[in-house]
């Protein structure tokens, strides 16, 4: 599955005008090898928040970017695009940690009835 983020103004690339970039969703072997993009972190008062990874996002962002010179792209958009990108790639983990959960909330077809 990929996502399609449409650019705020194009952007020329190698004499082509870019109006929109494909990012490809992270294989299981990129996520074995990277982690997670950001981490949940608790306080002393049980409340939680985000960390980024910045190193781990930029890393995901490279590998993802469906161009042939996907990071060099990346340094050519504007600030709102590559937040959207940024945007697109967590939303690929939230919906796999999406569809996990509803895969554990199902009874299971096999289990025995009551």
């Amino acid at each position: 599955m990929a996502k399609t983020v449409k650019l705020s103004k194009p952007v020329k690339f190698h004499d082509k005008l870019l109006d929109e970039i494909e990012l490809k969703e992270p294989s299981g072997g990129l996520y074995v090898k990277l982690g997670d993009p950001r981490v949940l972190v608790f306080n002393a008062s049980g409340s939680a928040y985000w960390v980024e990874r910045n190193e781990t996002i930029s890393e995901y962002l490279e590998a993802c970017v469906a161009h042939e010179m996907g990071a060099h792209i990346i340094n050519l958009l504007p600030l709102e695009d590559t937040m959207a990108l940024k945007e697109e790639l967590f939303g690929f983990f939230s919906d796999a940690a999406a569809r996990r959960a509803a895969k554990k909330s199902t009874p299971s077809s096999s289990a025995p009835a009551p």
